[in-house]
């Protein structure tokens, strides 16, 4: 007996994970519509809830509908950037004042794209993965940007605590993908955490302005976790140049940023 079309459609929809997609953005569509308006003490904790929600969900959607050795070399970095941008998010969306009630399905419908990003660069036609692991990249380096000026806000422990706990899974983010085994490809975020880490110690020290600060973060970001890339890849000599030559570029335009006219 012939399935009809409607019932196929349907159990293609909800069959591999997808199901969670619709059925996570009725929460993000009622976080960002009042979590800008809750006192700090609740809004903390619940948006760190619908964060761990989001990434819970981008983690089981892509377990369920990856390949084996796709799923082990994402280093289980699947829920940084959806998580992160939820954060991100609210954030922005509070610092507005009152934000239009719009807001709040854009950006819900903009944290369901990013979970389905990550289903692209652990699934999706070869030709797109690519271009899904550098978005992804991009977007890990802007939420690690965010955490970044936050950090320079905070005491120097508690700012190097955040600098660290945050690059790591951008890290994990850049090197997920890699020809390595497993154990290289987590050993090195630890030392890509470590060493921007440290720069945020010895920027608080300088007392660097927060701009200066976070951007400089994401160079050394960039820089160490490049690198650590290359490495793990066996990259040719032209990948170091490259490398060498990006960070520079962005430190020249960190400094011309901030000089005064």
């Amino acid at each position: 007996m012939a399935t009809p079309p409607v019932r196929r459609w349907l159990g293609a929809a909800l069959s591999d994970g997808r199901s969670i997609f619709p059925a996570t953005f009725p929460a993000l569509w009622l976080g960002f519509a009042f979590l800008p308006g809750l006192h700090l003490a609740l809004q903390v904790p619940v948006t760190l809830a619908l964060a761990t929600l989001v990434g819970v969900g981008a983690e089981l959607s892509n377990r369920t509908s990856a390949a084996p050795r796709a799923w082990r070399q994402a280093l289980g970095a699947l829920w940084f950037v959806p998580s992160g941008c939820v954060i991100v998010a609210v954030l922005w969306l509070s610092a507005s004042g009152t934000p239009p009630p719009a807001l709040a399905p854009v950006a819900a419908l903009g944290v369901l794209g990013l979970m389905f990003l990550q289903r692209l660069e652990l699934g999706g036609p070869r030709a797109i993965r690519g271009i899904a692991h550098a978005v992804n990249i991009g977007a890990a380096f802007a939420i690690a940007f965010a955490a970044y000026a936050v950090a320079a806000k905070l005491p120097a422990a508690t700012g190097a605590a955040l600098v660290v706990a945050s690059t790591l899974p951008a890290a994990l983010v850049v090197l997920r993908g890699t020809r390595s085994s497993q154990t290289e490809s987590l050993l090195y975020p630890g030392v890509t955490a470590l060493a921007v880490g440290e720069l945020a110690l010895v920027l608080h020290a300088a007392t660097a302005p927060v701009f200066v600060s976070a951007a400089l973060l994401v160079v050394a970001l960039y820089a160490v976790s490049g690198v650590c890339r290359a490495r793990l890849d066996a990259g040719p000599r032209r990948v170091y140049v490259e490398l060498a030559i990006t960070s520079v570029a962005a430190l020249l335009a960190v400094g011309a940023a901030t000089i005064r006219p």
